[in-house]
């Protein structure tokens, strides 16, 4: 009776450390995906003041520092937050996303803002084309490091038994 009772006070114990680390791995997650939410407003509000019929220099200047701030902030917080229980995978993950979202800041960003400030007489075809190509190139980069993010997302929740939503 008494291997019976300390067998089942064992399974309790492993029950509970398992739904423990579970809860430490979402609030893991939850501390990237946080990161992740702050920037993806930031290129938001840059995308809308980019869309904006009037705007001023001063309003794509304040949302493209606020996008580059918020990707050097974000990237620095992953440095900070480390690995979860010695498994980099996520970090990893987020790093390389933040990475993608920082180089397009630096450039498919700036040619944007820099052709948004250029002169109505100024505008012509090439430059249409080039703005239209910049955003999808924006869009394809932007889709390409999300799904790979998430997948290793997917393999984290798994490996630390995460169910997302």
């Amino acid at each position: 009776m008494s291997r019976s009772i300390m067998a089942g006070i064992l399974c309790i114990f492993l029950l509970s450390a398992c739904v423990h680390k579970s809860e430490l791995a979402a609030e893991y997650n939850d501390s990237i995906i946080g990161l992740q939410e702050k920037i993806v407003d930031a290129i938001d509000n840059l995308d809308s003041t980019l869309n904006k019929s009037e705007l001023t220099a001063t309003q794509l200047d304040l949302a493209m520092t606020a996008l580059k701030v918020d990707v050097a902030h974000g990237l620095l917080a992953l440095d900070s937050i480390g690995s979860f229980e010695k498994d980099p995978s996520l970090k990893v993950a987020a790093q390389e996303l933040f990475g993608q979202y920082q180089s397009f800041a630096n450039t498919e960003y700036v040619e944007l803002v820099r052709i948004s400030k250029l002169p109505l007489d100024s505008i012509n075809n090439a430059v249409v084309d080039t703005t239209i190509e910049l955003k999808q190139r924006i869009n394809a980069l932007a889709k390409m490091a999300q799904d790979k993010f998430m997948f290793a997302q997917i393999e984290f929740g798994k490996k630390h038994h995460l169910e997302f939503e």
